[in-house]
Order: structure tokens, then C-alpha cells, then sequence
């Protein structure tokens, strides 16, 4: 913009405008004018100017520039050079998708009389004829216009306003952000012979007009690159400094002569060499007079071998590409000769080259010597086959990627490689063995298969000490280290070398598989593995780890409590099938010295988890816990080796605070498969669950789990030894406010005391269990009771006077005892009610109809019900239940009649192909109603009759267009939903005229179907008749190509997702509702979220979501 005002001057140093623009950029960043933000996805950099400043620079400005806008228009100075027009206010759009415009504005654009001195036009907003020929006159004026912007312009006739509107004598820069637009550029761009800059948006695919090689001063084409490869004769164009891809053709005006003369060329990329046949040809491009080129890309096409080109004509045509010496980045493509060509063998030709990426050049055997590059700071090689060894210099940025043949890399100066390197990436090198960088210095073969990695557990602290030290050498630049496919390669080094090193290394030849992203660490699957120490992990760049997960190194024995000691701020540790840590490979003589009060391995542990470790005995955990003294959860899963848990406060642990003094150790060595809940845990703990141990017993003290003092949570599941042996040790502390248990056995009674303050119970799993009495447990609100197909009796449910929410899954047994008591209270030989009455949520399973009545008559105050699984439930009677609100039916194959007066339903009918006889007519207050997987749908044909209906949802219902058919089949003037607002359906056959002409208060509509790809004549119509939709979700539509063309006539349109559906690359071409407020985008292709970026002004907001 600066250079097409004049703005930039040349000088006599030879640099290009460009830079030197930079250059004052860089001052006035350095004198306060800007600020500068960082990068944005769009552009390399961004600035803002401070409000204050801005103010200051419009005020001296005043009389040379000057603003339109929709709802504030100012006068116009005869002096003013650059304008700007904004249109978001000023124009609406109607049905057929054109511009209104406001009166009030075109006036005052009328009253604009002189532009003689314009220089610079910005239009921001809709616009459309009307507007134009507001500007008609305007512009005959306006003959030194040198810049044009058009932004977010959608009805416009932009071809019509360029191509008479616009003089084309001194206009420099032309940038149009047009959206929903195949952008089809006029033919009399190819007049503008001064034109600098083109620019349609990187992510714009225009058709450009013929004859756009007369522009011989464009410098900058910016659209998608491969646009540029369509242009006839570009060689003419001898001004242009970006080629991103010129495809060389066996045509007229796309040979590779047209390169000839284009010596502005800064980035150049030929592709299709497979065309050029000789060295006098490749010639003919005289890339050795391009002196301005920095970067360039040769590219074959990746089949042209079997085109019959042979490795002798590939070597010759690079021969003869040889380009300038002050090329900086170079890409090889595809090429198939065996050897370099003569310009990079020797380094001569390219010393001030910093880029290197060649890639598919399988047949390269020899590369050159990559140290006569003294200025290459990237180096990229990716499948080329036969390469065996390979130079390294001092990088910045080293990629190897499918090399099979590689066998070594040798670093030439590893002292200045350890300190600069940033990045390290190599995959699929199945072959490599040396890595000198990988190395320890001084260190032969024989002393490297010797290292105690794998069978020593003698880690010494000055060992320790050593190693920390080494290691601060290493690679301490790097940030990025990747290592996959390489199982022959040996690492020497601990990991990461620095602290914010990224890595991810799959195994090696004497190292675990290894992430570390951010602050979680994981360490995986090794056979090898048997201690994890200073040797392996570098702990003390992994200060800011929290979270650690150890799994499948099913030989590991041993953890440093060393090197974990410097994990200040690990928070959560997960062990996974990691079966063969046990206490004899703690050193001898640490654990006699070691205080775990005062010099814990692991300070701040707040979560353990111990999963899937068969073989990992109770000991050794029983001598890590007392480490862990800010414990606050404890998982133990599938450890079948744990025979007991003992919970007790041994008279030693209270007086020293040690693991184990010497009078407890040789006792608790006695029980390899003993867990012992140390001092320190009984009051940190506050969540304890232990999984599918099915030998674990409970010894110890009579208080057993009451010994919890910080107890909120307790998960036993799958352990039916544990509570089978606990007798009347299984007390809970009154803290515990949640409880899972199963494999409960025939008559347990579990001790709550008469203060416990349980909440929620979870009884589940316990075929055995035939008696339960909640007594004392009168504080708890909600109960689920599942898979106990003995229990018959459930005692004192009337004193649960909290309880709001039962969940339970009937049996006969249960059935037949509850039955009789309700006919017991009934006839009045019993007051004990049932359930007690303030229940306000019961999900039943199995319900009969013997039971259905008694148990509905004495719950006044239900608001929700949901009946599963009851296959023989034939009647439902709701008017007991005044209260009732939400009602969920599932898998009630049988049920015929509904009758009540409800606000909410949900239906889930799997394979109810016989139901045909399910009445709703009666529930005439029904607001909102969900139906699920019901094939069979016409049952539900009394839809019609639910006119209090204002929220419908159908799901997985195949033939929902037959029953949407069928309810629009009403007589004349009968509506339909009158006071529907929301709908949802998941096909979009929903969209039919017939019924969507009924929906007259519908609001909200949220529609998903994966399988359609447009939207049908009949659909858009239908969608047109939705005149008071205000919010519009399309979700999940993964093969639909387009949005519905007729958005832009939903006028009370505010709010538009478009979520999952990654085909859409395009607003409609008519653009949208100027309504909308708020656009939101999600897991949809990059094209449509720069299009959706280019919508945001002050009125609409635009929300764009990315997840991994």
C-alpha cells in the first residue's frame, strides 16, 4: 500500500522497495507509532497503532483523509486523498439477495462533489448497484485513484464497478475480499498496464481473464498459487516477483523459456521438469541471472520414471538449473538421477543457502558435502532411498524422514551442533545405528553395552550428580525432538535435554518409547527397561511436569526416589501393567536413612494410580505411600498380587514419621502382598478406589475404613473378598459423602454411623446380596441399585427422608415384597410408607404391571420418571402424578396407553416394530417431546393433537419422512406445532414444505445428516418458510459441498453453526443475513474459516473452534 502511494523511495543502495518499506516500519515501531502483536495466521506479522496516537493521527490528518459510514456520514473535504466507506450499516438485504440501501446514506454519498485528489478508496461492508451508481459520477473525477480495496463484498458487480468505474491510469494496488464468490475476475483488469498488486486472498481460486501477461509491472499476484500456472506467456511479465508454481508444458507460452527474462523473481517454483528434456533447455531459464531469487522449488512429477525419463536426463536437466549465489531456501522434488549435479556437488554455486529440503529423490546415492554450506541452517530429507551416510554441520533445523538405508550420521562440529540446534526430527531410518550427537564423548563400544541401564541398581548420588552435569551440555538449545521408527538407534543421553523440549521418541535400542508435551511426561514400553533413574529421565529439566504415566514395561523393578525427588510439581502419577516393582530393589541402606517426613520422594503427589500390574506386589507400595504425604486420591486396578489392605497406625510410624523403622521393617518384609495404609495417608486421602483385585482382604484394626479421617469418596468394585472378609470392619467414616460397592454378599450390613453424611450410594454387581438396610443413613440423596437379581428385602427406605433420586433395577422377588406392602399400607395394616415422599426421580427397570399403580399412587411429588427395559409394562398410568414433568420411556415393547398430564417426554422404543397402538392425545400440556430410535413412528401420529408443544427432537428414526407427510395431511386452517420454537431431527428430509409451512413460531433449528450431500430445490424452499428462525445449526455433515443457497433470506436470522462439516468450503455465493450477530465455526475446512474470519465488524462476531 505504502509503495503503490509513493510513499517508499528508492536510494542508491540497490535494495528493493520492499525493504526498504520494512525499514521505515521498523522505525516507526521504534518511535511509538506501532506496536507490534505478534503473528497472525494470515499475515507474518501484526501491528496496531494505540488509541491515543490513532486519535492524534486522524486529527492532523483530517483534511486528507476521511470516512463514510453507514450510520455516521461526515462531510467530505475537497482536499481528501483516502477514503473509506463502510457499508455494514447502511445496506440490508432482501430475498432475492440484493442490496437495499439506506436512503439517508445515499444522500449523503451525493453529496460527496469533488474527488479530484482521491488516491485511495476502501469499501468495507455490502453493497450493490445502488451503491455504484452512487459512485458513477464520483469517480469520473477520481482519475488518480492508485489504491482499491473492496472487503467482505458479496452482491456487489464488482466486474461491472472495475471495469467502468475505475480509472485504470495510475491505480497501483487492487485487494478484494470477496466471500461466497467464484470469483470470476473482468477482462479488463488486463488494461490495468501500472498495476503493482493483485491481491484476491491466498485462500481464492479466480478465473483470471485473458491477457493478463500485459501487466508487465504486477509485481504481486496473491491467490492460490497454483492460479499463477494459468496465466499464457508469463514470461512477459518481467515485474513479478512471486512464481510459486510455473508447470512447465509442452505448449506454446508454458515452456520453460518463459522463465527467461523474470529476473525479479524472489520465490520460484517449476514444476513438471519431467518436460524439459535436456540441459540446453533447462538452460534457457537463466536462473544464474536471477539475482533477487531466495527461494526455489524443482519438482517432478512423482511417476515420471515410468514417463521413460531417465536418471541421465534428470542429472542433466538440474545440471543446467544452476541457479544464482544468493539462492536461500532450495527444494528438490521427485528428482531421479543418481548423483548431484555439478553446482551443488561443489557448494560454490549455493554458498548462501540456508534452506536444503529434497524429498522423493529415491535414487540419489551420494550427497554432496553439506560443509561447504557454511550458512545452511535447515536441512530436510525425506525418502531417498539409498543414502547411507550422512555430514551434518551446525543446524538450526535437521528432518530425516524415510531414509531405509541410512546407516550413520556423522556431526562435523557436534559442540556448536549441541548449542544450535532447535529442532531434531527423524523417522523411519530402520537402519541407522550411529548418531554421533546421540554419543557420549570418550566412550567406546565396550563401555556402552556395559552400562548398568538395564541390570544395575547401584545409583549412587555422585553418579547422579554426574550425569546432571553432562547433561546441561547436550542439546540444551533444542526445543522439538522427535525419534520414530529407529530401533537400532542407541541414545546415551537422558531425556529431554532441556526443560522446554518438546519429545516424542518411540523405543530404542536402549531407551523406553517417551513423550513430553507441555507438563505431562510418559514413559512407555520397553521390555528392556528395569530401572528408571538419572540415566533415562533427565529430572532435572522436568520440573515443570505434573502429570507422569508409566505403562507397559513389564520389567521395570525400580524407581529413583532420587531423581523423582526433583519433581517439585508432579501432581498425578499413573503406573500401568508395569508388574514387576517390588521393595528388594530398594538400595540396601536407604531405607534405614531415608525419612519420609522430612525428605519424601514425591512432595506434592496428589493422584496415584496403579493399573493392570499383575505381578506388582503390595510391599512396594506400601513403601512408596509413606512418600507421598500430600496423597489425595489412590487407584488400584487389576493388581491380583495384593492379598490384603491393613489400614492401622503403627506406634512407630507416630513417634519417627519414617516408612519403616527398624523395629516394623522386618515385619512388614514377612507379607510380600500386603498393602499397609500408612499414618501420613489416613488424613490427606480423600478419594480411594480399588478395582478388580478379586484376592484383596481387609485385615487390621476393627475401625477399619473409618480410619479415613479426609474420606469424600470410596469405589469397591470387583474385589468380593474385600467386603466378604470385612465382617464388622467395614465402618465408614461419617465424612464419606459417596460409596460404590459390589459383590456385596447375602446379608451384609454395612456399619454407618448414626452421624454419616453419605449422599450418594452405588449397590451394583452383588447377585449374592438378598438384605439391605440404610437405616442411619438419612442424609443420603441419591441410590442406585443394580444387578442384584437376590435381593428380596430392602429395609427402612421410609427414613431416607434426603433422598430425592432412586435408580433400581427390579427383580420378582423385590417386586412380590414391595407389592405386598403396598396392599398392606392400602388396606391399613401397615403405615410404613414404601418409598418415602419426597422422591423427586425414579428410573426403574423392570417394571410390571402389578407394581406399576401402588408404586406411582405414593410418590406425590415425582417431577421425573424413567421406565427402562420393562418389555411386559402394557399401561402407564400418570394422572396420580401431578407433579410429573420429565418421562422417559425406553424399550417398553408392549406399552399401548399413556394417559397424564406431562411437560416433558422422551421416547425410546429399540425395535418396536409392533407398537402401533401408543395414544398421546391425552397429554395435552406436553411441551417437550424427544422420540429415539423408533423405525416404526406411526404411532406417534396423534402429533398433531400436542398443540402446548414447544420443543420436538427425533433421532435415529428411519422413517421420519413418512410421519412428517403424514401430520402435514391436516384440514384446511388446522396448524400444525403452532407454538413450536425449537426442533431437532438428524435427517434431512425434515426440511419439506409441507410441513415446514406449519412452523410459524419456530425459533431454533438444529439438523444433522451425514450422508446428504446438497440440499434439494424442495429443502431451500422449505427453509425459506422458516420466517422466524433465529437460530440455524448444520452438524455433522460430512459429505455436504455447500450451504443453502437462499441463507441470505432468513431475515430474522441471528445466530449460524456450522459444526463437523469439513466439505464445505464456501459461503453461499449470496451471501448472508446482514441480521446474523454471531457466526460459529467448528471442525470445518481452513477455506471456510477464512472466509468467516473476513465476515467480523462491530454487529456480527464470528467464533472459530479447532479441537485436536
Amino acid at each position: 500500500m505504502w509503495i503503490s502511494q509513493g510513499f517508499v523511495h528508492g536510494n542508491h543502495t540497490g535494495k528493493k522497495l520492499e525493504d526498504i518499506g520494512k525499514a521505515y516500519l521498523a522505525d516507526l515501531v521504534n518511535s511509538g507509532f506501532f506496536q507490534h502483536v505478534g503473528r497472525h495466521r494470515l499475515y507474518s506479522n501484526s501491528f496496531v497503532m494505540h488509541d491515543l496516537m490513532h486519535d492524534l493521527a486522524r486529527e492532523v490528518s483530517r483534511a486528507d483523509f476521511a470516512t463514510i459510514d453507514g450510520t455516521e456520514c461526515k462531510e467530505i473535504l475537497p482536499t481528501t486523498r483516502h477514503l473509506s466507506v463502510v457499508t455494514h450499516f447502511a445496506y440490508s438485504i432482501d430475498q432475492h439477495g440484493n442490496a437495499i440501501s439506506c436512503e439517508n446514506f445515499k444522500r449523503k454519498l451525493l453529496l460527496v462533489t469533488s474527488l479530484k485528489k482521491l488516491r485511495s478508496l476502501v469499501l468495507i461492508g455490502n453493497s450493490g448497484p445502488t451503491f455504484f451508481k452512487c459512485f458513477q459520477n464520483m469517480f469520473k473525477e477520481a482519475a488518480s485513484l492508485r489504491l482499491l480495496q473492496i472487503s467482505a463484498t458479496t452482491y456487489a458487480d464488482i466486474g461491472c464497478f472495475i471495469s467502468y468505474l475505475v480509472s485504470c491510469t495510475h491505480i497501483r494496488y487492487i485487494k478484494l475480499n470477496s466471500y461466497g464468490m467464484r470469483c470470476e475476475l473482468p477482462q479488463a483488469l488486463s488494461n490495468f498496464f501500472h498495476l503493482q498488486v493483485l491481491d484476491v486472498n491466498t485462500y481464492a481460486d479466480p478465473t483470471l481473464p485473458t491477457g493478463m501477461n500485459n501487466l508487465v509491472h504486477l509485481q504481486h499476484l496473491v491467490a492460490k498459487e497454483d492460479v499463477h500456472s494459468t496465466i499464457d506467456r508469463i514470461g512477459k511479465m518481467t515485474s513479478l516477483q512471486e512464481l510459486p508454481i510455473f508447470r512447465v508444458q509442452n505448449a506454446c507460452g508454458f515452456d520453460i523459456k518463459q522463465l527467461k527474462f523474470m529476473n525479479q523473481l524472489v520465490k520460484l517454483g517449476i514444476y513438471q521438469l519431467e518436460n524439459v528434456k535436456s540441459k540446453r533447455d533447462a538452460s534457457e531459464a537463466r536462473l544464474i541471472d536471477k539475482g533477487h531469487l531466495e527461494a526455489l522449488c524443482f519438482l517432478w512429477d512423482s511417476d515420471s520414471t515410468s514417463l521413460g525419463i531417465s536418471a541421465e536426463t534428470a542429472t542433466e536437466v538440474l545440471e543446467g538449473l544452476k541457479p544464482h549465489q544468493n539462492l536461500k531456501h532450495l527444494q528438490i522434488i521427485g528428482y531421479s538421477g543418481y548423483i548431484s549435479p555439478s553446482w551443488f556437488s561443489t557448494g560454490l554455486s549455493v554458498t548462501s543457502l540456508q534452506l536444503l529440503h529434497l524429498e522423493n529423490c529415491k535414487e540419489w546415492r551420494v550427497l554432496p558435502s553439506l560443509e561447504k554450506l557454511p550458512f545452511l541452517k535447515k536441512l530436510k530429507l525425506i525418502n531417498i532411498c539409498h543414502v547411507k551416510e550422512l555430514g551434518i554441520p551446525c543446524l538450526e533445523e535437521l528432518v530425516l524422514t524415510d531414509l531405509p538405508s541410512l546407516e550413520k550420521c556423522v556431526a562435523t562440529f557436534k559442540r556448536e551442533l549441541d548449542f544450535h540446534l532447535r529442532v531434531l526430527i527423524i523417522e523411519n531410518c530402520y537402519e541407522l545405528k550411529v548418531f554421533t550427537p546421540f554419543e557420549l564423548q570418550n566412550l567406546c563400544s565396550s563401555e556402552v553395552e556395559q552400562r548398568p541401564w538395564r541390570l544395575s541398581l547401584e545409583d549412587t548420588s555422585a553418579e547422579f550428580s554426574s550425569a546432571e552435569a553432562a547433561q546441561k551440555k547436550w542439546l540444551s538449545g533444542l526445543r522439538v525432538l522427535k525419534i520414530h521408527g529407529c530401533p537400532r538407534l542407541m541414545l546415551l543421553h537422558p531425556l529431554p535435554p532441556a526443560e522446554n523440549t518438546q519429545v516424542s521418541v518411540q523405543p530404542l535400542l536402549t531407551y523406553p518409547a517417551l513423550e513430553k508435551n507441555s507438563n505431562d511426561l510418559s514413559v512407555m514400553s520397553s521390555k528392556e527397561l528395569r530401572v528408571l533413574d538419572a540415566k533415562i529421565l533427565a529430572f532435572q529439566n522436568l520440573t515443570d511436569v505434573t502429570s507422569l504415566h508409566i505403562g507397559h514395561c513389564p520389567n521395570l523393578v525400580f524407581l529413583s526416589f532420587e531423581g523423582f525427588r526433583q519433581l517439585l510439581n508432579l501432581r498425578k502419577m499413573v503406573i500401568v501393567s508395569c508388574g514387576n516393582l517390588v521393595s528388594s530393589c530398594i538400595v540396601p541402606g536407604v531405607s534405614e536413612t531415608w525419612n519420609a517426613t522430612n525428605y519424601p520422594a514425591f512432595p506434592r503427589l496428589g493422584h496415584l494410580k496403579i493399573e493392570s500390574c499383575g505381578g506388582i506386589a503390595g510391599k512396594w507400595l506400601t513403601e512408596m505411600l509413606p512418600h507421598m504425604q500430600s496423597l489425595e486420591e489412590l487407584d488400584i486396578e487389576d493388581c491380583p498380587q495384593m492379598k490384603s489392605i491393613s489400614i492401622h497406625r503403627p506406634r512407630q510410624e507416630v513417634e519417627t514419621g519414617r516408612l519403616a523403622s527398624q523395629a516394623v521393617l522386618p515385619r512388614l518384609a514377612q507379607d510380600e502382598f500386603g498393602l499397609y495404609i500408612p499414618l501420613n495417608i489416613l488424613s490427606t486421602l480423600e478419594k480411594l478406589h480399588i478395582r478388580r483385585c478379586p484376592g484383596m482382604q481387609l485385615y487390621g484394626s476393627k475401625e477399619g475404613y473409618g480410619g479415613f479421617t479426609s474420606l469424600t469418596e470410596l469405589v469397591i468394585t470387583g474385589c468380593p473378598m474385600l467386603l466378604s472378609s470385612a465382617d464388622e470392619r467395614f465402618s465408614l467414616p461419617p465424612s464419606v459423602p459417596d460409596l460404590h460397592i459390589e459383590f456385596l454378599p447375602r446379608r451384609l450390613q454395612p456399619y454407618f454411623p448414626e452421624n454419616t453424611s453419605i449422599r450418594f450410594l452405588l449397590v451394583h454387581e452383588s447377585p449374592d446380596l438378598q438384605y439391605l438396610n440404610l437405616h442411619f443413613c438419612t442424609a443420603l440423596q441419591e441410590l442406585q441399585i443394580h444387578n442384584c437379581r437376590q435381593l428380596a428385602v430392602l429395609e427402612d427406605m421410609q427414613y431416607l427422608s434426603s433422598l430425592r433420586i432412586l435408580s433400581i433395577e427390579m427383580n420378582p422377588e423385590l417386586s412380590a415384597s414391595w407389592v405386598r406392602k403396598c396392599q398392606e399400607v392400602e388396606e391399613g395394616s401397615s403405615h410404613a410408607r414404601l418409598l418415602p415422599p419426597l422422591l423427586g426421580k425414579l428410573s426403574i427397570r423392570h417394571l410390571q404391571d402389578d407394581l406399576a399403580p401402588y408404586l406411582l399412587a405414593h410418590l406425590p411429588f415425582l417431577r421425573s420418571l424413567v421406565v427402562l427395559n420393562s418389555p411386559n409394562l402394557i399401561f402407564l398410568q400418570l394422572g396420580c402424578l401431578a407433579t410429573l414433568k420429565n418421562l422417559w420411556i425406553e424399550d417398553c415393547r408392549s406399552l399401548t396407553s399413556l394417559q397424564g398430564s406431562l411437560s416433558y417426554l422422551e421416547v425410546c422404543f429399540c425395535d418396536s416394530q409392533n407398537l402401533t397402538s401408543l395414544q398421546l392425545g391425552s397429554l395435552a400440556a406436553l411441551k417437550d417431546l424427544t422420540v429415539y430410535s423408533c423405525d416404526w413412528l406411526t404411532p406417534l401420529e396423534t402429533l398433531p393433537s400436542l398443540g402446548n408443544l414447544t420443543d420436538l427432537a427425533i433421532y435415529d428414526c428411519r422413517s421420519i419422512a413418512p410421519l412428517l407427510e403424514l401430520l402435514s395431511r391436516q384440514p384446511e386452517g388446522f396448524s400444525i406445532f403452532p407454538q413450536l420454537e425449537r426442533l431437532y431431527v438428524d435427517d434431512s428430509s425434515a426440511l419439506a414444505t409441507s410441513f415446514c409451512k406449519h412452523l410459524t413460531s419456530l425459533r431454533y433449528l438444529r439438523i444433522t445428516d451425514s450422508d446428504v450431500i446438497c440440499f434439494t430445490d424442495e429443502q431451500e424452499k422449505a427453509l425459506q418458510l422458516l420466517t422466524s428462525l433465529q437460530d440455524l445449526s448444520f452438524l455433522g455433515f460430512l459429505n455436504l459441498i455447500d450451504l443453502p443457497a437462499v441463507l441470505h433470506s432468513l431475515h430474522s436470522l441471528k445466530k449460524l453453526d456450522v459444526k463437523g462439516c469439513p466439505r464445505i468450503s464456501r459461503l453461499p455465493e449470496k451471501g448472508l443475513p446482514p441480521s446474523l450477530e454471531l457466526v460459529a465455526i467448528e471442525r470445518c475446512s481452513e477455506e471456510l474459516q477464512e472466509q468467516c474470519r473476513m465476515l467480523t465488524t462491530g454487529k456480527l462476531k464470528v467464533q472459530i473452534y479447532n479441537y485436536g
